[in-house]
């Protein structure tokens, strides 16, 4: 299995500060010291958007009369 946090932070792209990815290699560079705060986070956003999706279903089953 592959270790993600691991690669994240060793990632290529952080160091790439070569030609036209100049500009953008200091945010990649701070991504991948702070990878797994940025996974957590998403993962944060996810599980709430996974929430808000599982009421409205809810909400639309009821209102279409599918669930009491």
């Amino acid at each position: 299995m592959i270790d993600y946090v691991r690669a994240g932070k060793e990632s290529v792209v952080a160091a790439f500060n070569l030609f036209e990815y100049r500009e953008e290699a200091p945010l990649f560079r701070r991504l991948s010291e702070q990878f797994e705060q940025c996974v957590f986070g998403l993962n944060l956003v996810k599980h709430e958007i996974e929430e808000l999706q599982s009421g409205s279903q809810r909400r639309l089953r009821t209102d279409l009369g599918l669930e009491s």
